[in-house]
């Protein structure tokens, strides 16, 4: 069993995100069973009330997957027919995918799709229809990313692609977000060696990333800087052979106040190296930073890659490369009287502004930058929601990965 966390989703293209779900008894539309799991679809169970489609894309209809025991599938239809039908039922049916409520005869495995994206009918993939001619639209791709929206698309974006080099140590390496060169990487003010990481079978990468020893990291030409919701995205593999699943400090400011994504230390010049752990603060927070309960597997598939969200409410939430959440970190914002001070040392404060201007380092600190392969990094300045973030997950795994 697990709490409800912040990350709770309203929408769900793939069936993870969506915590609890009760609909209508009425609204069963069919049933259908395969090995081990039982499909109950839905009429009328969408949080949209209008969509004008375009042709050969359509809306799939709402459906639950409910794990049961292998032999007991038919069993649990007419189980679930017989409670719909009865005259002393309930009129709603509940999911609750954080616990099992049910009878040992149903498995715990419970997912909710109701569907944030149309599919296209051919490819059964989500619609990049925009119009009865079936144009696919490419006017938010970034370096071989589809954001969807202009709102969606980064600020900042360093793709390992565009970095080029002399003698094998970075020359440059243009942002190719909407930042343009005011966020390109100075190479000049950069620390340490930087240099071509050959991607392989140890590192999980199909392209050369970008690689940084223990003493080195990147610096921008200007400080980005997000005052409240944003999602950052990072694919890297740590250690310098990725087997060692830890995580230095992937990113931050000079002042040592915003880091991520391990920190554990309220230093501002140094966070320790840390295994398997996720934590960020912001600037103007000089406390414990906000640390997730649970750790997260930095090796499990290499290369990493790891999406994070901050909510308008502050609340913060991390996915791996699957889409899945793996950290979710519930609000916690001091409120501060700007006209005595705008520090806050409130331990585990999830607020204040995203400065970065580091990458690969916080405060200068080169004993625990970070170490490895820098794949891609990159910031948009508004939550994109937990749909758009999944995607970008596995839309980002599958560029790289082997």
């Amino acid at each position: 069993m697990k709490d409800i966390t912040a990350s709770g989703a309203s929408v769900s293209d793939d069936g993870t995100g969506i915590e609890v779900i009760s609909v209508p008894v009425s609204s069963i539309a069919y049933m259908t069973a395969s090995l081990g799991e039982v499909s109950i679809f839905f009429n009328d169970v969408s949080s949209y009330e209008q969509s004008n489609l375009s042709t050969g894309e359509s809306f799939q209809k709402s459906y639950v997957t409910v794990s049961c025991r292998q032999g007991d599938e038919v069993a649990f239809i007419e189980r679930i027919a017989d409670f719909s039908s009865s005259t002393k039922a309930r009129t709603y049916l509940t999911f609750d995918a954080t616990q099992s409520i049910l009878p040992d005869q149903i498995g715990n495995n419970i997912k909710a799709f109701i569907k944030d994206n149309p599919v296209n009918r051919v490819t059964r993939e989500p619609s990049l229809i925009t119009d009865n001619g079936f144009t696919a639209s490419t006017s938010y791709v970034v370096n071989d990313i589809d954001f969807a929206a202009a709102a969606n698309m980064p600020i900042l974006d360093l793709d390992c692609r565009d970095a080029t080099y002399s003698a094998s140590v970075l020359a440059t390496w243009p942002n190719g977000g909407t930042g343009g060169a005011t966020y390109d990487v100075d190479v000049g003010s950069s620390v340490g060696t930087i240099y071509e990481y050959t991607g392989g079978a140890d590192s999980g990468f199909n392209v050369n990333a970008v690689g940084m020893s223990l003493d080195s990291y990147t610096v921008l030409s200007s400080t980005v800087k997000v005052a409240s919701a944003y999602t950052v995205y990072a694919v890297f593999t740590s250690g310098l052979d990725g087997a060692e699943g830890t995580l230095t400090t992937l990113y931050g400011s000079s002042s040592g106040e915003t880091v991520g994504f391990s920190a554990t230390s309220e230093n501002t010049s140094k966070q320790p190296i840390t295994k398997h752990r996720f934590g960020v603060r912001h600037e103007d927070r000089v406390g414990l930073p906000a640390q997730a309960d649970s750790p997260i597997y930095y090796e499990d598939e290499l290369p990493t890659v790891i999406v994070v969200r901050r909510d308008s409410n502050y609340n913060i939430t991390a996915y791996d490369y699957r889409g899945v959440v793996v950290a979710s970190i519930p609000a916690s914002v001091t409120e501060v009287d700007s006209s005595i001070s705008s520090v806050v040392t409130f331990n585990g404060d999830t607020g204040g502004g995203l400065y970065i201007d580091q990458v690969g380092s916080s405060g200068g600190d080169t004993s625990g930058s970070f170490k490895g392969g820098l794949g891609r990094f990159g910031v948009i300045e508004r939550d994109i929601g937990s749909v758009a973030a999944q995607k970008l997950a596995r839309d980002l795994y599958k560029l790289y990965n082997l």
